[in-house]
């Protein structure tokens, strides 16, 4: 499905906005397969890794949904774009603070961090990653599209 809408997908000829659209919309599909594979690996019956499972279901869908309506651009208005990125930047902050809690940082062990090892400790650090990287393109995506002196 997002091959064909993306082969569908209508550029405004803007090369700021393409830009902006096109970042926004691989942050969304980036985001939206590494929370897949984070739920794939990470076990659902151990109650250590609830909160970054919430995180990554949350999220992977909110990305999902903002991705389809990127694709169909044309068919809303501003101010709705703007509310589903907004939420997409929201959501996005929220869960890149709970990844990155999984995620040592110059060495020092979280509580949360013992035992995260292999493709688990991956997938958190790649989720923490491009969590910013998501929101952040929709956030330019707004700049870009709708207010340049929107301000997070």
């Amino acid at each position: 499905m997002i091959v064909d809408d993306l082969m569908q997908l209508k550029l405004t000829g803007d090369l700021n906005r393409d830009e902006a659209l096109s970042e926004a919309i691989s942050g969304c599909i980036d985001v939206t397969l590494a929370c897949k594979q984070l739920l794939q690996h990470c076990p659902n019956k151990d109650e250590q890794w609830i909160r970054a499972r919430q995180a990554a279901h949350r999220y992977g869908g909110v990305c999902s949904d903002t991705l389809r309506v990127l694709l169909d651009w044309e068919s809303h208005d501003l101010d709705t774009l703007r509310d589903i990125l907004e939420n997409c930047i929201f959501e996005g902050e929220l869960a890149s603070r709970e990844f990155d809690m999984y995620v040592p940082h110059d060495r020092d062990e979280k509580p949360y961090v013992a035992g995260l090892r292999g493709p688990i400790r991956g997938c958190m650090c790649r989720c923490a990653e491009l969590s910013v990287e998501c929101f952040s393109s929709c956030e330019e995506f707004i700049r870009v599209w709708i207010d340049p002196d929107a301000m997070w």
